[in-house]
Formats: C-alpha cells, structure tokens, sequence
C-alpha cells in the first residue's frame, strides 16, 4: 500500500510541474463571481442545460466581448453546482489571458491534476 501512495504522490509532482495554476474555480486566484440576484437568466440557461442531459449540443460555448463577465458568469455557476447534491461539475478550468492561465497543451494534464 504504502508503494502506491508513493508512486501516486511521485506522479503528482509530475503533472504538478505541468499545470495551469489557478486555473480551477475555487482557486484563490479565481474570478469574481456576479453580484447576488444578478443576471439570473443567463445562469438559469446555463444551468438547466447543464442538468439536461439530452442535448442538441455537448459543448456550451460562452462568447462575449472582453469585460461582459463571462468568466464572472460562470464563477457563479459553477460555485452554485459545486454546492449542489446533485452536480454533474467533474471538472472545471478557467483560462486567463493576462494572468498567462491560456495553454491548451496544460489543459488534459490540469484536469487530470
């Protein structure tokens, strides 16, 4: 037992090295989520398509120009799925340009992390 601990932790600061810090949502470097009772139609679609589990569509593509608050959207949805006894959330990832969180080569290790 105590080699799989082992070989667990060694292949943890492994991937570790080749992450996207602060890229999950409830990292300390995470985005501000929307102000209470705020753009609730948004988050309610979002929502009742991720909890629908027929869709036309598996990917949901957020879009926006910059500083709409589309990653504040989604701070907030996903911190409300979290919470949820019911999430589906299995991963989450938060890319940032400016704060340099926007490699897609480090995305599959950061989920698997």
């Amino acid at each position: 037992m105590d080699g799989d601990n082992s070989n667990e932790r060694h292949l943890m600061k492994l991937l570790s090295k080749h992450i996207i810090i602060g890229a999950k949502f409830d990292s300390s470097d995470h985005c501000p989520s929307c102000h209470p009772d705020t753009r609730l139609d948004i988050t309610h679609s979002i929502q009742s398509w991720m909890y629908n589990l027929v869709h036309k569509y598996k990917i949901l593509w957020l879009h926006g120009p910059a500083g709409v608050g589309k990653s504040a959207i989604l701070q907030m949805v996903t911190e409300a799925a979290s919470k949820s006894a019911s999430s589906i959330l299995s991963a989450t990832l938060f890319f940032s340009h400016p704060n340099s969180r926007d490699n897609p080569k480090r995305v599959f290790i950061t989920i698997a992390y």
